[in-house]
Formats: C-alpha cells, structure tokens, sequence
C-alpha cells in the first residue's frame, strides 16, 4: 500500500521593530519570528540574539556581535 506525505503547512513569518527594545543599548530592535523560532538584531550595537519563550518571560541569550 504506498502512503503519501502530508502536505506541510506554511511557516508564518513575522516581523516587528520595537523602538528601544536592545536591552543592551536601547536602541531599535528588529524581531523575526519564523514558525516556532524569533531572531533579534539590534542596528545601534548590532547584538544578535535568540529569544526563548519560558512562561511568561522572553530571555535574550546572546549569540553573537555582528
């Protein structure tokens, strides 16, 4: 009996700018959401990070300086 796979649902992406949202500097903080993983990029200090949803808090682990 051949099965088929099951389509894939599309990924949602989202994108939002938060005004002085760089905990680091204050600056503005660009926020990329694609499907269960968010990204942030700070343009002023140009900190990376990767947001991880924990409850009700948002930690900002730091990746790397671009």
């Amino acid at each position: 009996m051949k099965r088929e796979r099951e389509p894939e649902a599309p990924q949602v992406q989202a994108d939002v700018e938060l005004e002085e949202g760089c905990i680091l500097c204050g600056g503005a903080l660009s926020l990329r959401v694609v499907g269960h993983l968010a990204t942030t990029y700070c343009r002023s200090c140009h900190w990376i990070s990767r947001p991880q949803k924990r409850g009700m808090h948002l930690f900002h682990p730091p990746q790397m300086v671009a």
